[in-house]
């Protein structure tokens, strides 16, 4: 049984590749590594029951998340995801913003296309702040408001939540513990037993976007990639703070 799993983290698809665009024919590569390799795809709400009663990860696994909700999520991977038969969580904007960052976000039918195909809908805020940053009150609206938008327009439990920017401390933590079972950062790293459920570790996959790297994703290698990758960035994260 794996000690630790891991949490990809993806945000658009497109070409070429950016902070924020991973292109679509290496995410097809990546999906296709991952079945080639006998390696299931879990919904992330699983892993996460799994740490919360303490049981053993399941082998072979990992969960896929999309940030920001982007409309070429629904152009490239969902189409991509259906062929496989693997399920996905998207972290999503609760407001009404139909861009960020220049790019258009899905609207509220795709959404409820892509819950009708079996994949997950988390919080990513209503605007995307940078939640350290606002005073409490501001930033308990952007949490528990994000989970209400979504959960009337949509109408299914919304559980998980993502920090904008990857940006939150202790209190922003706790305001997201009141309102969802657990909570996605950028620290790059596996999740097992001894992650926390407010700040669970993800492998970005800007770190994976390229051919050779993308084949990592169900490799006995991927752990020390990551784990090598991990140490200059936490320490850039470290003196911006």
């Amino acid at each position: 049984m794996p000690a630790a799993v891991p949490i990809l983290t993806f945000h658009g698809l497109e070409s070429p590749r950016s902070l924020v665009g991973f292109p679509p024919a290496l995410f097809r590569r990546c999906l296709a590594r991952i079945a080639e390799r006998g390696w299931r795809v879990v919904p992330l709400l699983d892993l996460v029951g799994c740490l919360e009663r303490r049981e053993p990860l399941p082998d072979r696994s990992l969960a896929l998340t999309f940030d920001d909700g982007y409309a070429s999520v629904a152009r490239h991977a969902l189409p991509a995801l259906a062929e496989h038969g693997m399920p996905a969580t998207l972290f999503v904007l609760g407001g009404t913003q139909a861009s960020l960052h220049g790019r258009p976000l899905l609207d509220r039918g795709a959404l409820a296309e892509a819950v009708a195909a079996g994949h997950a809908i988390g919080a990513h805020s209503l605007t995307h702040p940078d939640l350290t940053r606002l005073a409490p009150a501001a930033a308990e609206r952007e949490i528990a408001g994000s989970r209400a938008a979504l959960e009337d327009a949509l109408a299914v439990p919304v559980e998980a939540f993502a920090y904008p920017r990857g940006r939150h401390d202790a209190r922003v933590c706790e305001l997201v513990g009141r309102c969802f079972r657990c909570g996605c950062s950028d620290r790059l790293g596996l999740a097992g037993a001894g992650s926390d459920l407010l700040a669970l570790p993800r492998v970005e996959t800007w770190y994976l976007a390229r051919r050779g790297l993308v084949d990592l994703v169900g490799s006995p290698l991927l752990p020390a990639y990551v784990a090598a990758r991990a140490v200059p960035r936490g320490l850039r994260r470290a003196v911006r703070a």
